[in-house]
């Protein structure tokens, strides 16, 4: 019977080209080696190898035998690998931290997915402020962490992956002053109540940057958002039930466009875009659970993305370029 260490001897002995060098990158030593080949050869029935006193060369036989080995080679490696990712997917668990966005929109799908697959993984969502996140992932309270870019980009022990970049639109109820405008100015908005959840100052520096001075400085006293709000679901609600605008992208209240109960419009003046990034501490090894999770939500992102984008090209959220062309139109 042919066993698979030997076929691996093999392998390296004719990789290496000689019996010294073999033994060494095996960790045996020579006449082990010497011992493997030759019990080999007898359960095959066949030489593989011509031995001289300085090389040694693969017979015909001897090619077309690991060739062969070669395939089983790597199929035992797959098939190591299958076991070990399947073992850690069914009997591991998974810690998962995420801002209210993400975790209400990018990552309870791809937790579903990754359920469905294997029923058996403990999953563990944390929803908190992004300021909390990386605390969160040195802490192995989680493993894996889902925030904006940005934020998570500016911790150096912490390995972020960014996901797909979203155009985010001015969001507010239907029948709303402002939804007869095709586009709007964050100096339009402002003059509205705003909702929305603590924003990441680099968010809150590029709006202020937009506005005209006057209005800047009464922002400033006034703050943004005016509306403090941490959960989706309340957000919702809030901007159904008042004049209150929110800046987000569109996927995330996709359901209340689609019924026609929210109206998204593109800003005319600054385009923003948001962009989340799975992140994980330096140095640290993934699980099998992890690696499973990130792929799915790439995947899942990666969806929500075209189909923004789709959106857009259809008409049914107005660019920033088709917004211009109108101004100038109105203008002229």
């Amino acid at each position: 019977m042919v066993d698979s260490r030997q076929l691996q001897h093999a392998l390296i002995l004719a990789e290496h080209g000689s019996f010294a060098r073999a033994a060494h990158a095996c960790h045996i030593t020579q006449p082990a080696l010497t011992r493997s080949i030759q019990t080999l050869e007898r359960a095959l029935g066949a030489r593989l190898f011509d031995r001289s006193t300085r090389h040694v060369e693969l017979t015909e036989l001897g090619r077309i035998t690991l060739a062969h080995a070669q395939t089983v080679a790597l199929a035992m490696r797959d098939l190591k690998r299958d076991i070990e990712l399947s073992k850690g997917l069914e009997l591991g668990e998974l810690g998962i931290g995420a801002t209210m966005y993400a975790g209400a929109v990018l990552i309870s799908p791809v937790i579903g997915q990754l359920n469905l697959a294997h029923p058996r993984l403990k999953l563990n969502l944390v929803v908190s402020p992004w300021k909390e996140l990386p605390s969160r992932l040195r802490s192995r309270e989680v493993e894996l962490v889902v925030g904006e870019v940005h934020d998570l980009a500016a911790h150096d022990d912490i390995v972020c992956t960014p996901l797909e970049a979203h155009r985010m639109y001015f969001v507010f109820r239907q029948g709303h002053a402002l939804a007869q405008h095709r586009a709007l100015t964050f100096a339009q908005v402002f003059a509205y109540p705003t909702a929305g959840p603590t924003q990441p100052e680099h968010f809150r520096t590029a709006i202020l940057a937009a506005l005209p001075d006057s209005l800047r400085e009464e922002v400033r006293r006034h703050g943004y958002p005016t509306i403090t709000c941490e959960s989706l679901t309340a957000l919702e609600s809030i901007l159904q039930h008042s004049d209150a605008v929110a800046l987000m992208t569109p996927y995330m209240v996709v359901e209340a466009l689609r019924s026609g109960q929210l109206v998204a419009v593109a800003p005319l003046d600054l385009p923003i875009t948001l962009r989340m990034g799975v992140a994980r501490v330096r140095g640290r090894t993934s699980s099998a659970p992890a690696k499973m999770f990130e792929e799915l939500l790439i995947a899942h992102d990666k969806i929500l993305h075209t189909t923004q984008i789709a959106a857009q090209r259809s008409n049914r959220f107005e660019s920033t370029r088709q917004a211009a062309k109108t101004a100038k139109s109105r203008t002229a």
